[in-house]
């Protein structure tokens, strides 16, 4: 509707190209990178045919939107791409870039977290948290201690990242946002598991968030999709271990051939087809970490490679 009523009211294009970059953000947000795609390489077209300080800014915001897009989809050197296009145009634009600098350096945080790079994910996530106090932007304020937490994580200092956590859920609750709600309670409840700490709490009130968002799309593509998302789907499946539990109380773990829990937690994984990385990313821990946790469960399993640890994990209901 607010592209029929641009042309009534006399609306400049870039009027055109924040719709389409909100189109774009809501459906990245609702995992449907492709529609999102879309939209945001519309909306940067748009732009690229104006000089407009506000045109500019919005071309930078299509370029941001397309780097998360990217990055949500795994393809980090398409985010990188984007980032520099977006330093490139920005540099010579005052206004644009300050406008979209806290964006751009939480995209920053974010990456280097995606590439396990846990020190530069900090200090990216620590000067975006600057930027947003100083304009108390409470959305991004939320993802910096939310990518604050996930990065102390990966550096193994876990009573600090639950704190950062705690505070991100808590800011989460107090700006209403719901996908930052579940997503930060997500991680809070893989940082408790961490740390010894109960975390099953914490994975239903997140597995009911999504599911209170899933209710809401009535759109079945849009449904789908968000419920294909990566960390909808790995939420999903640690919330049914909760309730599993709950509903076998007395029930002894198993814990076959000696191996620990975290070895078991990369055993399943492992017999569900995830690479190193992709285990890592679950799991808040580096590769190394995963190489020797892999290395320990054949040695203990008595298996040669990772195909005869899935069969093993098989045999004994650990998947």
């Amino acid at each position: 509707a607010g592209l029929d009523l641009r042309e009534a009211i006399g609306e400049h294009q870039f009027y055109v190209a924040r719709i389409r970059n909100s189109l774009g953000y809501l459906h990245r947000e609702l995992g449907d990178l492709d529609e999102a795609t879309r939209w945001n390489h519309e909306s940067l077209e748009v732009n690229r045919r104006e000089a407009t300080h506000g045109a500019i800014e919005c071309a930078c915001y299509s370029l941001l939107d397309l780097a998360a897009n990217s990055l949500a989809a795994g393809r980090l050197d398409a985010s990188v791409d984007y980032l520099q296009q977006f330093d490139a145009i920005s540099n010579g634009n005052k206004y644009a870039r300050y406008r979209a600098l806290n964006r751009a350096t939480l995209l920053h945080a974010e990456l280097a977290l995606a590439q396990g790079r846990y020190e530069p994910a900090f200090e990216h996530a620590t000067r975006a948290m600057a930027m947003a106090e100083q304009e108390t932007m409470r959305k991004n304020m939320t993802r910096s201690l939310l990518l604050q937490g996930g990065a102390l994580l990966g550096l193994g200092r876990v009573e600090q990242a639950v704190a950062s956590l705690r505070q991100s859920v808590a800011l989460a609750d107090r700006i209403e946002h719901a996908a930052l709600r579940w997503q930060t309670r997500l991680w809070l409840a893989d940082a408790y598991a961490q740390a010894g700490k109960p975390s099953s709490e914490l994975y239903q009130e997140a597995h009911g968030l999504t599911q209170e968002i899933a209710g809401k799309l009535h759109d079945p593509h849009l449904r789908t999709c968000f419920l294909a998302m990566p960390s909808v789907i790995d939420l999903t499946a640690k919330a049914a271990n909760v309730s599993a539990q709950k509903a076998a109380p007395r029930a002894k773990p198993q814990r076959p051939a000696g191996l620990s829990r975290r070895e078991i937690d990369v055993l399943r994984l492992v017999a569900a087809g995830c690479t190193d990385r992709q285990i890592g990313e679950q799991l808040h821990i580096t590769e190394r970490t995963v190489n020797t946790h892999v290395a320990n469960i054949l040695g203990k399993t008595n298996c040669q490679n990772r195909a005869a640890a899935s069969a093993f994990a098989v045999q004994h209901g650990l998947v």
